[in-house]
């Protein structure tokens, strides 16, 4: 998956689609991961469907707009000066997407803390 994921890198056509999909299994893997498993860990997952939708992220205000910038000169340093449209959008697309999984997974472990915590004072 990693393998496929860089190779998008390489800016080829149908790369964002490639990168599209790969955004999807996220999020679909998420929801089903949610819905099957109990206690803590729907809280995590749970979490990490909401924050790992650009659209939930954006609706806070969050438009990670250096991510374009980052992208250029990533490209740029790649290419020896030279930037390419296709790759820097894929390596834009990559940054947001690495952005709002780690963004969702330490929100996910807050979510279980609280559940965690939750428990305690049940008890």
């Amino acid at each position: 998956m990693v393998a496929v994921w860089l190779s998008t890198f390489g800016g080829y056509k149908g790369s964002n689609d490639l990168l599209a999909h790969f955004w999807t299994a996220i999020v679909v893997a998420s929801g089903v991961t949610a819905y099957s498993y109990r206690e803590r860990w729907r809280a995590f997952f749970g979490t990490m469907l909401l924050a790992t939708m650009k659209t939930t992220f954006n609706s806070y205000g969050a438009n990670l707009t250096w991510t374009r910038d980052a992208a250029r000169y990533l490209t740029s340093t790649m290419h020896g000066g030279t930037s390419q449209g296709q790759l820097v959008v894929n390596i834009q697309t990559s940054l947001v997407f690495l952005v709002l999984i780690a963004s969702a997974v330490v929100v996910g472990f807050i979510c279980v803390a609280v559940y965690d915590h939750s428990r305690r004072n049940e008890q």
